[in-house]
C-alpha cells in the first residue's frame, strides 16, 4: 500500500468488530504491552478505504489453518492472501462457494422448504427406501408417495396417507398423525440429507465463510497470514489549545472503525493517508462461458 505522512500506533487495545474507537496524538503515540499471543498481529489502514491485516498462527508439522471472514471481504482475500510458512509450504485453500445453499440442493430430489414437513420430504422422496412409523404402526419399502385430504367437516384435520411398496410387491399405506416418524434407509441420500440439513441452517443465519488453509511442514513455527480488504475511510479531527499568548498546542485525533471481522486486541496499528489505486472483482461469484452451438446435420 502507499504510505504518506502516516502515524503509527503500537499495542492497540481491545477495538471490537463494529466498534468506533478515537486516537489522540500528541507528540509520540500510543504505547502498551503486547499480548504472547494473538490472531491479528499489525493493521494499516489506508485513506482510501482499504485495511491490510497481518495475522499470525502457531502450527506444529502438517495441518489446516481456518481463517473465519465476512461474505463480503472474500473476493479481496482471494486476490490478495500471501501465505508465509518459514519450515513448509502451501498444500490447498478451500472454502464453499457463494451459493453453498444451493449448490447443496441441487442434486437433491428436494429442495430446502421440504425439510420443515415430513408430509412435503415424504413426496420428494418418491423411490427411496423408507420405514414409517406411526400410532403404534410401522410399514417399510419404497415409497409412493403421500395422498393429503382435506378435512370432511369444520374442526376436522386433513388425512395424511403415505403409500409404500414392500419387498414382496404390496403397496402397504399408513396413515400419517401427529409425531409421525420417518427414517430414510439409504445411507448415503440419509448423509447427505443431514449435510444439506447442516448448510441450509449455516446458510440461513450465516454470513461468514470458513477458508480452510492447508500446509505441509515440519517442526513448531509460526505462520504469516496477509491480506488487504476493504474499510471504513479513518477519519481525522484536530484541536488547538492556547496557553497564554505566546504558546499553543495542537492535539490530533484520529477516529477509526473495526470492520474486520475479527476483535484488535493489542495489535500494532499504523494509519496511512496514501490512496492506493485498486480494482474490486468477484473471483467468489460463478462464471459460465457461452460456446457456439453446432446444428446437428441431417444429411
Amino acid at each position: 500500500m502507499g504510505q504518506c505522512q502516516r502515524a503509527r500506533a503500537s499495542s492497540w487495545w481491545g477495538v471490537r468488530p463494529g466498534a468506533v474507537a478515537l486516537l489522540l496524538w500528541v507528540g509520540g503515540g500510543l504505547a502498551g504491552p503486547l499480548a504472547a499471543e494473538q490472531r491479528v498481529a499489525t493493521v494499516t489502514l489506508s485513506s482510501g478505504g482499504l485495511a491490510e491485516i497481518h495475522r499470525t498462527a502457531p502450527l506444529e508439522g502438517s495441518g489446516i489453518l481456518h481463517l473465519d471472514v465476512p461474505l463480503e471481504q472474500v473476493d479481496d482475500i482471494l486476490k490478495s492472501l500471501v501465505v508465509r510458512d518459514p519450515e513448509g509450504r502451501l498444500v490447498s485453500l478451500t472454502l464453499d462457494g457463494h451459493a453453498a445453499v444451493e449448490e447443496t440442493f441441487r442434486r437433491l430430489p428436494f429442495g430446502p422448504e421440504d425439510m420443515g414437513s415430513v408430509v412435503r420430504l415424504a413426496g420428494a422422496l418418491q423411490g427411496v427406501p423408507v420405514r414409517a412409523t406411526s400410532g403404534g404402526r410401522s410399514v417399510e419399502g419404497l415409497l409412493l408417495g403421500v395422498d393429503v385430504r382435506p378435512p370432511r367437516g369444520e374442526g376436522q384435520e386433513e388425512t395424511r396417507t403415505l403409500a409404500v411398496l414392500d419387498d414382496e410387491g404390496i403397496v402397504a399405506t399408513l396413515r400419517l398423525a401427529s409425531g409421525a416418524r420417518l427414517e430414510i434407509l439409504d445411507a448415503s441420500l440419509r448423509e447427505r440429507l443431514r449435510q444439506a440439513a447442516r448448510i441450509s441452517g449455516r446458510g440461513r443465519t450465516d454470513e461468514m465463510r470458513r477458508i480452510a488453509i492447508a500446509l505441509e511442514g515440519q517442526g513448531e513455527r509460526e505462520v504469516g497470514l496477509s491480506y488487504v480488504v476493504a474499510a471504513p475511510v479513518w477519519k481525522t479531527a484536530y484541536r488547538l489549545l492556547l496557553d497564554g499568548e505566546r504558546e499553543a498546542r495542537l492535539q490530533a485525533w484520529a477516529v477509526i472503525e473495526n470492520a474486520s471481522g475479527a476483535d484488535w486486541d493489542a495489535v500494532t496499528l499504523t494509519l496511512s493517508s496514501g490512496a492506493p489505486v485498486t480494482l474490486s472483482q468477484r473471483l467468489l461469484q460463478r462464471y459460465w462461458h457461452t460456446r457456439p452451438e453446432v446444428p446437428v446435420s441431417a444429411d
